[in-house]
């Protein structure tokens, strides 16, 4: 088994699973695995993917494994199916391998699951080569014996090396003429049918030879004394033992009367053609997977390669002489193809770019799928026409695609001749509305100075050059606009061409764009925000890990020390403060969310609004508006009420006096969920919405808040996949509004984490990795408190050679984020050279880099910078 094989697994206990998996990747079976524990998904999954193998336990939840695997072979009746069982019966094996099942593997002896994976597998694929190989001779034997009866050509089977016939189809009696029992036990020379006896002496020497002949020329003769000329192929074959001739004729007497009268008349063809004045060419028409894509040159005359400049064509296809023609004029395959075989005589024009020609062309069908045609030089002439359409062309294509108004009018009388689009649209005018009409007419100006202005411009000079005009819409409303006027000539008429371009629109789009610029800049301010953010977070994170690493060893070792122990515990409260902070720049920088499971805001907002209920004293009136079947989104439900409540708190900080506080809920109409926050306070001015959500802006007096607040809304949002609008007007209160999109899929929730223990039985030699001295410095007399022995090394450099070189350590506590080789690549060569060795990953911020190593590596452990003496002592329970 070279290759990986797809199995699919039912089982509904994952150490189960985890087992089989390890059994056969230390059996060196290379597999991907998918366990189903569900009907519904066994089915599923054997309908969209083909597997090798199913391996399922026999006492499954819910599940009759009788019924398993009914359905396993109706939907897949040779993939085979073995049955881990931890106890089974001889008799109940003994039914179920009579019911189709495969093997069966006791779950006490692991080691057997490979052997008899790799025997079903065996099994399987020797099964089904049996079948195609009895099913494809079945068809052969059914192909061969149908295209011998239905065959239009002659066939028949004669016994080699007496020449007796044994079998000849319909087709071949037809052929001679003979009756069955005139043929069956005859030779052909008995019968006579070859007029020149030696042809046959040559073709069996051929025969006798090759073994075949093909395409052999007969003169034969009919039971009516009649002559053919036939074509023959065979070959000889091999029937029960026995060597015969298998023989294909077809009747050619039609093709080569005609080869002969085709050289009686070449001849007097050739004197016409090559005397002829005009360009004469004759040619084939080929057709490739039953499409006309090509011609081949039969013939061309003399005046061809004059006309075309083209030599040496014949016997060449139209692609290789001039490989753009048929992208040039793609029309002109199917045209010569009609006449070829439709056998109507076509005459057209068409221009050949490759040549630089335009011809005149008279087409005519010779044969069946062949056409002449004779060309006539009219490039001269087709150039002229071609200008004059060009321009014409050119100034309609402007004319109708303007974003500019153009309005067409007589310069004697300015009555309107034509409007484009653009200038019926920037007016509401209708085309049948204007023509024969007048701008004065149309009452267009607002002022007729302006009016009266332009047309002396046009007396005097003939254009009007980028007059500022007021002009009034249909409806009324007044566009300022650019007016420009050139007086020219379009065909043999003198015309106004009048070019309005509407600068009301130019100046909404500018005012656009500068907001715009202005929020896209706003964006990546915030996103630099957030980068620093995580980047403070980790070098803080360092400090406090230190500081809460020094005082929990203090406070563990000087218990006996009240003095000491309230100072400790104070000093860690300290530290706890300044964690809380750093996490709120992390859940600011951050793009993911930690734990989410489907969550209903309307429960969110229930607990937080009965909380605010007993914590405002009744100053404020707490409101809740909750849309009711509201659909779950994915999140994580502590960050989102945490998110909620400070925005609550910003809300009564805003209403010292009292007002009401909304909470609501709602569908919005982009198909978001939307929870929103709505004060009566005192509102924020434009500038202080601007900057409400970065890291450390406040209106707050020094000491009353770190400005970390909306920062923090606005970074559980981005996690989740929303976004955050502030609503606010000085005295008139502020709306905040988390927009976040509807859960789908199965439920996703965080796996439980095993008990907690007072810490491992044992001492252990612990490696601690981290590129900060103040980690180095602090956490190895933590780790000594509990009793086990540390190094600490600086890189990850530095660990990989202490590993290399010495006895491995029974666990290493690795930074994620260090210089040079990070924490990923340690780790990842670590594993290369260790593969069991126990891994605690250090970080202070999982981004996306961190998810991707857990993935990688799901029996890497990780615990959160800072850390507590506790939190170290749990993890390392955890760990054992």
């Amino acid at each position: 088994m070279n290759r990986t094989l797809k199995l699919l697994v039912v089982e509904d206990a994952e150490a189960d699973f985890l087992l089989a998996q390890r059994t056969l990747r230390q059996h060196g079976v290379e597999a991907d695995l998918r366990r189903v524990d569900r009907y519904e998904t066994l089915l599923e999954a054997l309908g969209r993917e083909a597997w090798d193998a199913v391996l399922s336990d026999y006492n499954l939840p819910g599940m009759d494994f009788r019924v398993l695997l009914g359905l396993v072979r109706n939907e897949a009746p040779d993939l085979p199916v073995i049955l881990l069982s931890g106890s089974i019966g001889e008799e109940e094996a003994t039914d179920l391998l009579h019911r189709g099942l495969t093997d069966f593997v006791l779950k006490d002896r692991p080691a057997r699951l490979a052997g008899a994976l790799h025997q079903a597998l065996e099994a399987a694929q020797a099964r089904r080569a049996q079948r195609t190989a009895e099913a494809a001779l079945q068809e052969s034997e059914t192909r061969f014996s149908t295209i011998f009866r239905s065959s239009p050509l002659g066939i028949g089977l004669s016994r080699l090396p007496d020449g007796l016939l044994v079998e000849a189809n319909d087709a071949l009696l037809a052929l001679f003429g003979n009756r069955r029992e005139e043929l069956i036990g005859h030779t052909a020379l008995e019968l006579g049918h070859f007029a020149q006896p030696e042809q046959r002496a040559r073709l069996m020497e051929g025969i006798e030879r090759d073994g075949r002949a093909s395409n052999f020329e007969i003169r034969a003769r009919r039971a009516t004394g009649e002559f053919r000329d036939l074509l023959f192929s065979g070959e000889q074959v091999r029937f029960g033992g026995e060597a015969f001739l298998l023989g294909m004729f077809s009747d050619i007497t039609p093709l080569k009367e005609a080869e002969r009268a085709l050289k009686a008349s070449e001849a007097r063809y050739r004197s016409l053609f090559d005397s002829m004045s005009e360009a004469f060419a004759h040619c084939r028409v080929i057709r490739e997977a039953g499409r006309p894509l090509d011609w081949e040159y039969l013939a061309v005359n003399p005046a061809y390669a004059r006309v075309t400049g083209l030599r040496h064509v014949v016997g060449r296809r139209m692609r290789e002489i001039l490989p753009s023609l048929p992208e040039d004029n793609p029309d002109l395959v199917d045209i010569v193809t009609g006449v070829a075989e439709d056998g109507v005589p076509a005459k057209f024009e068409s221009y050949l770019p490759a040549l630089g020609l335009w011809l005149s062309v008279s087409a005519y069908r010779p044969a069946l799928g062949e056409f002449v045609v004779m060309l006539d030089d009219i490039t001269t002439r087709k150039r002229a026409e071609q200008s004059l359409r060009d321009s014409e062309a050119r100034f309609l294509a402007i004319f109708r695609a303007s974003p500019a108004g153009i309005l067409l009018s007589r310069p004697e009388d300015g009555t309107i001749l034509d409007a484009n689009p653009a200038f019926l649209t920037l007016f509401g005018l209708r085309l049948e509305d204007i023509v024969g009409r007048t701008s004065m007419d149309l009452g267009l100006w607002v002022d007729a100075a302006e009016r009266e202005e332009s047309l002396r411009q046009i007396r005097e000079t003939g254009h009007v050059q980028a007059m500022d005009a007021e002009l009034r819409k249909v409806t009324g409303e007044v566009v300022s606009a650019i007016w420009s006027t050139e007086l020219v000539v379009l065909g043999e008429e003198r015309m106004l061409v009048n070019i309005i371009q509407d600068r009301t629109g130019r100046r909404k789009a500018e005012a656009e764009r500068r907001k715009l610029e202005a929020e896209v800049a706003h964006a990546q301010k915030l996103e630099s925000l957030g980068a620093l953010a995580g980047g403070v977070s980790h070098d803080m994170n360092n400090v406090l890990a230190a500081i809460m690493a020094l005082a929990s060893t203090i406070q563990a070792r000087y218990q006996a020390d009240p003095a000491l122990d309230k100072a400790m515990a104070t000093l860690l409260h300290a530290a706890g403060r300044g964690r809380d902070l750093v996490k709120g720049l992390t859940d600011f920088a951050r793009k993911d969310i930690a734990e989410a499971r489907p969550l209903d805001l309307n429960e969110v907002v229930r607990h937080e609004a009965a909380l605010l209920h007993r914590t405002t004293l009744q100053k404020v009136q707490v409101e809740t508006r909750l849309e009711p079947g509201l659909p779950q989104v994915l999140g994580d439900p502590s960050s989102i009420a945490n998110a909620l409540m400070n925005l609550c708190v910003n809300s009564l900080d805003a209403m010292p006096a009292g007002g009401r506080l909304v909470l609501a809920t709602r569908r919005h109409p982009e198909g978001l969920v939307e929870l929103s926050v709505q004060d009566t306070g005192h509102g924020m001015p434009p500038e202080v919405v601007q900057r409400a959500v970065e890291p450390f802006f406040t209106t707050k007096p020094a000491g009353k808040g770190t400005g970390l607040g909306l920062a923090m809304v606005y970074g559980v949002a981005k996690a989740h996949g929303g976004r955050v609008e502030i609503r606010s007007e000085v005295g008139r209160g502020t709306e905040i509004a988390l927009r976040f999109p509807p859960c789908s899929g199965a439920s996703q929730s965080p796996e439980a984490e095993g008990p907690v223990g007072a810490g491992p039985a044992r001492r252990l030699r612990i490696l601690l990795v981290d590129d900060d001295d103040l980690i180095r410095s602090a956490v190895p007399a933590m780790l000594e408190t509990l009793g086990h022995e540390v190094e600490a090394l600086p890189s990850g450099l530095s660990a990989l050679q202490r590993i290399q070189s010495g006895p491995a350590p029974d666990l290493v506590i690795l930074d994620l984020s260090m210089p040079g080789m990070d924490g990923e690549t340690t780790l990842e060569r670590l594993r290369s050279l260790r593969p069991d060795l126990q891994v605690l990953l250090a970080t202070g911020y999982q981004d996306d880099r961190c998810g991707r190593i857990l993935e990688r590596f799901p029996d890497v452990g990780t615990i959160m910078k800072p850390f507590s003496f506790m939190d170290l002592r749990v993890k390392l329970a955890q760990i054992g």
